[in-house]
């Protein structure tokens, strides 16, 4: 609907009000004021979706857009509130969290995710891998981080693990490589 609007947020939302409403049109909508950064209509917006037609996307894209947007705290609560309402996170869902999780050094709460990831035993994407990281990266102390965690090639967040922690991070690194 956004893309259609030539990425035009109130075109958009005009096309949105005349549209007979449901799951995936509401998720568009959302989508979009997110995309643009106006998270105060997103949440507006999210509130007033019928309990219906919200879903682990719905709660998805406004925890990505809180922390796309330098809101993690909200990010966090909303992500809290998803779980009350329960709202089983999917991977994305979690990588978003876990994103806040990271620019706030929320260890705590990156902990129980890792923890919820492995009782649920969601899919063990390397993003999410690389999130986990950076949460203990930022937390400074990334030597406390399990070996079979440290097996990302992601060049970028493995550079700012070094910057961040030293040469610590390439041994271990090393290690993790020569395990497999």
């Amino acid at each position: 609907m956004y893309s259609c609007c030539g990425n035009d947020v109130i075109s958009a939302r005009k096309m949105f009000d005349g549209f007979e409403k449901n799951g995936s049109v509401w998720n568009a909508m959302l989508a979009a004021y997110a995309k643009v950064g106006d998270v105060c209509n997103a949440r507006k917006l999210f509130d007033f979706m019928p309990q219906m037609d919200k879903n682990v996307i719905s709660w998805t894209t406004l925890i990505s857009g809180y922390t796309q947007n330098h809101n993690p705290n909200e990010a966090i609560k909303l992500f809290r509130r998803m779980q009350l309402e329960n709202v089983k996170p999917d991977e994305i869902a979690i990588l978003a969290v876990l994103s806040a999780c990271a620019d706030l050094g929320a260890l705590h709460l990156g902990e129980w995710i890792h923890n919820y990831i492995e009782k649920h035993k969601l899919s063990k994407i390397v993003p999410i891998y690389n999130s986990l990281i950076d949460i203990l990266a930022i937390a400074e102390i990334i030597h406390s981080c399990p070996i079979p965690m440290l097996h990302s090639v992601d060049g970028v967040n493995l550079g700012r693990q070094e910057r961040l922690c030293g040469m610590q991070v390439w041994k271990r690194f090393r290690v993790s490589v020569l395990l497999r």
